[in-house]
């Protein structure tokens, strides 16, 4: 009991006690019995968000959070609760901005973690001592996460899902050259919480494999394969004609664009290296909007769709931008930014330059997922309000009041090409609103159109509807091959390739 949603859970070394990150973003323990439940203190804070817990020892835990807009290290704080004290101070050299999944070792006395300067992509394992708070990044230790130190080497997994080992000195804080010792270690889009453990006897228990997912065309009568090669599709938008579709592929190291032109079956890569995610095509079908990595937090970017020129940014706020979309006249880009008060609130700013952005929706809602109607005057969007997430609409203007869509819960809307029809998810089904907006906006009639072992997505649509407005793009999974891998001899291979050395 009270352990629902619960994120990131770690013994104690005594072994007595669970520490977790709640689901509403709180600190805490409890005994394996089920007794005891405590809160220790709150980890989402001020727009902070939790990014890994460890024991120091049996009195005292620390953890991370923070975003790339402010930085943050690491925090410390007592195991019987009270306010917790940020301790760390960052490795000045490497401009790091974040200090991610800590894990100590050698007694509490150091800390791994993963440090990083803009994202995932270039994440590096780092030591700080638990006394002094001095930090040091370990140049040539390129990874996702720190798992331990074992016989004198320090453990991590890369982005590519290699497990690596390097000589460590625990005094100096020192690292040598690394070594492989095997790969498929499965690594998440947030690669800093890979999951994987070491145990005091160094058995090692790790996740392989993932879940591969194909692009079908749905309508009422078929389904069909719309790409012959299955990958992590996420995303997939067509183009305004309908004969090219964007879509974010993920893999090992990071995320990327990529355009399909469906006549001819080609693919080519818009975007590399960094995390890029969620596009959108403009009207005119020459550019392709998105997220990215490449500067500190998420900015939005645009580039030429047929590669012929770079990337520019063309909406960057203090807070991370986390998805965009151009409105259909072309003149200004509605987008969401997650808030320091740990809410998401709606922004629209001109695409000419030299506009600030002005606020659409914001306040202790949740509001996310904005998709704009084909004249450019209604906003469609997902909102909490209600204590449950529901689709609403609503002046783009921001005159006039909202009007609820779904009932009973849905996301991930997406206006039909003609405006008519507003289309959302509501579990495994998509559902088609009829919307009226003269002589007042309202919702007339709701109809399930089908229901899909389809992938959806919470916090930006993973679906498109086609030009014809009977025509959907789906993301099927096809294959799910993760397993749990148990190890408990690999520090025989790890003696066989250094030599023997311990």
């Amino acid at each position: 009991p009270g352990t629902a949603g619960a994120f990131n859970p770690e013994f104690s070394p005594d072994g007595r006690w669970i520490a977790f990150r709640s689901a509403d973003g709180k600190l805490k323990k409890v005994a394996l019995d089920g007794s005891g439940l405590t809160t220790l203190c709150a980890i989402d804070n001020g727009g902070s968000v939790g990014a890994g817990i460890t024991w120091i020892s049996d009195r005292e835990l620390a953890f991370a959070r923070g975003t790339y807009s402010e930085g943050r290290g690491l925090w410390r704080v007592s195991a019987d609760g009270g306010e917790p004290v940020q301790f760390s101070k960052f490795d000045s050299t490497t401009g790091e901005r974040l200090q991610l999944a800590p894990r100590a070792v050698n007694n509490g006395r150091l800390i791994l973690y993963s440090s990083t300067v803009a994202s995932n992509a270039d994440l590096t394992i780092g030591v700080v001592e638990t006394a002094s708070g001095k930090s040091t990044v370990l140049a040539g230790l390129q990874g996702a996460r720190a798992i331990g130190l074992v016989n004198g080497f320090l453990v991590y997994v890369r982005n590519d899902g290699a497990l690596m080992a390097a000589p460590f000195d625990a005094k100096q804080l020192r690292a040598g050259a690394p070594i492989q010792v095997f790969d498929s270690v499965a690594v998440p889009s947030s690669a800093w919480d890979t999951p994987i453990a070491l145990s005091a006897n160094g058995s090692l228990l790790y996740q392989k494999g993932g879940i591969t997912s194909q692009l079908v065309a749905v309508n009422a009568d078929t389904t069909r394969v719309l790409l012959d090669t299955a990958q992590n599709y996420l995303h997939p938008r067509l183009s305004p004609d309908g004969r090219r579709i964007a879509v974010e592929v993920q893999g090992a190291a990071g995320a990327d664009i990529w355009i399909w032109d469906l006549d001819d079956r080609t693919a080519q890569r818009l975007t590399r290296a960094g995390y890029n995610n969620r596009p959108e095509w403009t009207p005119d079908g020459r550019e392709v909007l998105f997220t990215s990595s490449r500067v500190p937090g998420n900015a939005l970017w645009m580039q030429p769709a047929d590669g012929s020129g770079e990337a520019r940014m063309v909406a960057n706020d203090t807070n991370p931008i986390r998805e965009g979309v151009v409105t259909p006249d072309g003149t200004s880009i509605v987008y969401r930014v997650d808030t320091p008060n740990n809410n998401r609130d709606i922004h629209r700013v001109g695409l000419t330059g030299g506009q600030a952005a002005v606020l659409v929706l914001g306040g202790i809602n949740d509001d996310k997922e904005p998709r704009v109607s084909p004249d450019s005057r209604w906003l469609a969007y997902v909102s909490n309000e209600s204590g449950r997430e529901e689709v609403y609409v609503r002046a783009l203007s921001g005159t006039g009041g909202r009007v609820p869509v779904s009932s009973g819960g849905g996301g991930e809307p997406l206006w039909s090409p003609d405006g008519r029809r507003l289309f959302y998810r509501a579990g495994t089904a998509v559902v088609a609103a009829t919307i009226v907006t003269s002589p007042s906006l309202q919702v007339t009639g709701r109809v399930p159109l089908f229901n899909g072992p389809f992938a959806t997505d919470v916090y930006h649509p993973n679906y498109d509807v086609a030009p014809d407005g009977q025509t959907f793009v789906m993301v099927r999974p096809v294959e799910d091959n993760r397993q749990v891998v148990l190890v408990v001899n690999w520090l025989q291979e790890l003696r066989r390739r250094t030599g023997g050395r311990q």
